[in-house]
């Protein structure tokens, strides 16, 4: 399933939506450690019925959906799976400098092409409405933009109200 299709049903505020989604995700695991690369966080999240918070990744290199507990970022945060950890869990969101607290942000995504605008961020600013600005150097964003052809599909950068949902073995998720 392609980024924006994934990311149009999450942001659907459609719970049975939402879930023809999620179910289709694979938990990051030793099993499929070895598939991942360049990735992108969703930005979206939901906590199980046992108040576990889980969040969704989309791998650019094999076009898959996976999903780890604790995983909570902006849509668009670029990120790399630390292949060295001991613990499969362990993520490399990619830092704009070793100094800095601030992340590598994607601000575009060519589906077409697969390349990554990945920048090197400045600051991020929550603004009074609830939406984020990442900056890098003079240049600002407020959208995760996918190019698809000839058109454009934009989608804001912004904090939505993280659903609930019951866990069930094999991490399939169901309507609580």
């Amino acid at each position: 399933m392609e980024l924006d299709e994934i990311l149009r049903k999450l942001y659907s505020q459609n719970k049975i939506t939402m879930l023809s989604v999620i179910n289709t995700a694979s938990h990051v695991s030793i099993e499929n450690y070895g598939r991942l690369d360049h990735c992108v966080h969703t930005g979206f999240c939901c906590n199980t019925h046992k108040g576990k918070l889980i969040g969704f990744i989309y791998c650019i290199t094999n076009k898959e959906l996976y999903f780890q507990g604790n995983s909570k970022r902006l849509l668009g945060t670029y990120m790399r799976p630390n292949k060295s950890a001991v613990f499969f869990n362990d993520w490399l969101v990619a830092q704009a400098s070793e100094r800095s607290n601030l992340y590598r942000h994607c601000i575009s995504y060519s589906i077409n092409e697969g390349i990554m605008n990945v920048v090197d961020l400045s600051n991020i600013i929550k603004t009074n409405d609830g939406k984020y600005i990442v900056y890098a150097g003079k240049d600002e964003w407020d959208k995760f933009t996918i190019i698809k052809g000839e058109s454009n599909i934009e989608f804001p950068i912004l904090e939505f109200p993280i659903p609930t949902f019951y866990c069930g073995g094999e991490y399939k998720f169901k309507l609580t």
